[in-house]
């Protein structure tokens, strides 16, 4: 399982998903930002991405989402 930022210095989040489902379609992805643009979310759902957060992070629905992962159900996005 890969968690990432979207906007980080020099590789952003999108550029790392990418590459994850480059060599992995297996792993899960989930995406995190503090940016509410409609757009970063279907951007990092059309990069791959499992599930998308945006923070301030929701402790209790992202570990829900982790537990979701791993019981084989994906796409899902958190407030």
């Amino acid at each position: 399982m890969v968690v990432t930022d979207i906007f980080m210095p020099g590789k952003n989040g999108f550029e790392i998903i990418k590459e994850v489902r480059a060599r992995s379609k297996s792993t899960y992805v989930i995406a995190l930002t503090g940016n509410s643009d409609k757009e970063v979310e279907r951007k990092a759902f059309s990069h791959g991405a499992d599930a998308f957060f945006l923070k301030p992070l929701n402790l209790e629905a992202f570990i829900s989402t982790i537990s979701s992962l791993q019981n084989g159900h994906g796409s899902e996005s958190a407030k």
